[in-house]
C-alpha cells in the first residue's frame, strides 16, 4: 500500500521562512542549510512561538474564506465585479499624480564607506551581536557571521 505522505519529514522541513538568493555573493547559498539552522536558532523563542500562533490562525481564516468562496454564485461574482469597477473609476478619478516620491535604501552603502574606511569592522557587529544574544536569529547565512 503506498501513500502520499513522507516518512519521518523533520520539523525544520515544515518551518516556512522568508529566504532570498538574489542578494550578490548568495547564489550558491544551501537554502535547505539556512532553513534548518534558522529553524535550530529560534523554535524556542517567544517570537517563534507567536508566530506559530499567527500562522494557525491565518490557516483557520484562510479555510473560512474557501467555505464562502464555494457558496459564491455567478450572478454575486459578476454583481461584486461590477461595484468593483465602479469602485476602481471612483478612486482613478480622484488620484494625484503631480506629487512623485522617491524611496532610497543607503544601508548598504554606508556600510561598504565603512567597510573601506575602517576594514577591521567588516562583520564584527553581526558576530558581536550573536556573542552577546545567543537566542539571536542569525541575520545572514555567511560563515563570517
Amino acid at each position: 500500500m503506498a501513500t502520499d505522505a513522507p516518512a519521518c519529514k523533520p520539523s525544520w522541513a515544515d518551518y516556512q521562512t522568508v529566504f532570498t538568493n538574489a542578494k550578490a555573493g548568495m547564489e550558491g547559498v544551501d537554502k535547505a542549510h539556512v532553513q534548518r539552522v534558522v529553524y535550530e536558532m529560534s523554535k524556542d523563542s517567544a517570537h517563534f512561538k507567536n508566530e506559530q500562533r499567527k500562522q494557525a490562525q491565518t490557516e483557520l481564516k484562510i479555510a473560512r474564506m474557501k467555505e464562502k468562496a464555494a457558496q459564491l454564485t455567478p450572478q454575486a461574482l459578476e454583481a461584486s465585479g461590477r461595484a468593483m469597477d465602479l469602485k476602481v473609476a471612483e478612486l482613478e478619478s480622484g488620484r494625484d499624480l503631480s506629487r512623485t516620491w522617491l524611496v532610497v535604501d543607503m544601508d548598504a552603502f554606508f556600510a561598504a564607506v565603512e567597510e573601506r574606511d575602517n576594514p577591521g569592522m567588516i562583520w564584527r557587529a553581526l558576530r558581536h551581536a550573536r556573542l552577546h544574544c545567543p537566542q539571536a536569529v542569525p541575520a545572514t547565512a555567511l560563515p563570517e557571521a
